[in-house]
């Protein structure tokens, strides 16, 4: 069994899940393998990740698994570990991929920003998960290191990672959103209507749902193509 818990968000505690290890492994292994073939990752990167470990959090872990079989040489720093050394870290490694949450890449940008002569850094590569950048802060990302490219891994526990963001195939933003890419063959997605996420009881008596058109607003219903063994396939 591999275990992991969600943020929980909005003050709530945080869910408990629970998935099987092999599928959970052949999941890293594709979507890692998915990373590469977007190009997000290429043979020779150095990636450096400041992902979050421990209360039962796996970003870390997941992080480095799934750059690793991407085909780069990962290295964990985590969330612990102080502006200062990862800075020394990005210099002595050669280090051109940066990974981690939103809010601690703008928070490293900051400090390097005026800690660091850039011309020192060999990074070209931002890897954000967890929130979205805002315009703002890709801005500010695109001040500090010029021509650098910014992608993104969505993931959850819930589901495990399954999209990424790539501006060299859906073109750059200038935006607070970015449009996603994921494989069909490990991920279903529908557009149910809103009710169908308000009458939690309507599957028990035996009520169903279409898949709206293309462009209507709705629920964002996922089903798991690779997770079959875990209890929570369709959510």
């Amino acid at each position: 069994m591999y275990t992991s818990i969600t943020g929980g968000g909005s003050g709530s505690k945080p869910l408990f899940f629970a998935t099987d290890t092999m599928e959970n492994r052949f999941q890293r292994l594709t979507f890692g393998q998915f990373i590469r073939n977007c190009g997000i990752i290429e043979k020779g990167d150095w990636a450096l990740t400041v992902h979050t470990a421990g209360e039962l959090y796996r970003s870390l872990d997941l992080t480095l698994e799934i750059l690793e079989n991407s085909g780069a040489c990962a290295l964990s720093a985590g969330d612990k570990m102080a502006p200062a050394d990862v800075l020394n870290l990005l210099i002595k490694y050669h280090i051109n991929v940066l990974a981690g949450p939103s809010s601690n890449i703008v928070h490293l940008v900051s400090y390097i920003s005026t800690h660091a002569d850039c011309q020192k850094l060999r990074l070209n590569k931002i890897v954000y998960t967890s929130e979205v950048l805002t315009k703002s802060q890709r801005a500010f990302i695109k001040g500090v290191f010029g021509d650098i490219k910014i992608f993104s891994i969505l993931g959850s526990a819930e589901a495990g990672p399954w999209a990424v963001s790539s501006p060299d195939i859906t073109g750059e933003t200038t935006d607070s959103i970015a449009e996603l890419i994921y494989d069909k063959r490990t991920m279903l997605l529908e557009i149910l209507p809103f009710s169908a996420g308000i009458e939690s009881t309507s599957y028990e008596n035996g009520t169903t749902w279409a898949a709206l058109p293309q462009g209507e607003r709705g629920v964002i219903v996922q089903t798991s193509l690779i997770r079959l063994r875990n209890p929570l396939i369709r959510y």
